[in-house]
């Protein structure tokens, strides 16, 4: 949201607005609380096309939201930017709507294709039940083949899962010994995970999350243990990654 505030500050004050057939307009940012509801995030996106109350539909954070407001940006020709999503579904057969995350299938593809040519021959996985994070480490097999990695295991946690939980899944994985682990987790899942490996002082060579590195509060609350940790770059024009909707 402050990012999409910045952004209409920036082009109405500094550039004086956006110029349409020779005259200037400001632009005007509305903001509806969706509830983390995917029935609110349809009703939001219904009302707004409906009342012709804005011509271009920001998405919010996670696909599983998105996707809802996708179909209806789509079904009534309206411009949606989803900077908050990445699974492919969101994006198939909707030309109206458009991202900035690398996709799914490809999201975890440097990280490993780097750690395997560093010498790395085992990988497991750890994916919380959700859209997005399942989608990222279901590409894991894939990617794994592909750099001539083994799967160790690839373990299914509830969403948001406490250090109880993960503590389970840690024990399990220090018996595997993997090289990689590469966590599919939202930023609670990620220090909790950071958490239960401490707990039963076990961590692998290298461990991946898709979310969090980047987050001050990751930091914070893990303390030390956040050095070394590797996360993953959600766009740079140098990485020639696409699937079949990009």
């Amino acid at each position: 949201l402050v990012s999409f505030q910045l952004m209409v500050d920036y082009v109405n004050r500094v550039r004086c607005g956006i110029s349409l057939n020779g005259d200037q307009h400001a632009l005007q940012l509305l903001t509806f609380d969706d509830q983390s509801s995917a029935t609110w995030t349809a009703a939001i996106a219904r009302q707004l096309v409906g009342n012709q109350m804005a011509d271009i539909l920001l998405g919010g954070y996670a696909s599983s939201l998105t996707t809802h407001m996708a179909k209806v940006a789509n079904d009534s020709s309206k411009l949606l930017m989803a900077p908050g999503a990445a699974s492919t579904s969101v994006f198939a057969n909707r030309n109206s709507v458009f991202g900035t995350f690398p996709p799914t299938a490809k999201y975890l593809a440097q990280a490993v294709e780097g750690l395997a040519s560093a010498g790395a021959k085992t990988m497991a996985t750890i994916y919380e039940d959700a859209s997005f994070t399942s989608g990222v480490c279901s590409a894991a097999p894939d990617l794994a083949n592909t750099n001539g990695l083994d799967i160790t295991s690839a373990q299914k946690v509830s969403a948001s899962p406490d250090v109880e939980s993960l503590e389970i899944v840690a024990k399990k994985l220090s018996g595997e010994n993997p090289d990689i682990v590469v966590t599919c987790v939202y930023d609670g899942g990620c220090v909790n995970w950071m958490k239960a490996m401490r707990n039963v002082n076990w961590s692998p060579k290298a461990q991946v999350f898709t979310v969090c590195v980047g987050l001050q509060t990751f930091g914070e609350s893990v303390g030390s243990d956040a050095e070394y940790i590797f996360g993953v770059t959600p766009w740079d024009s140098s990485l020639k990654i696409q699937d079949k909707v990009t």
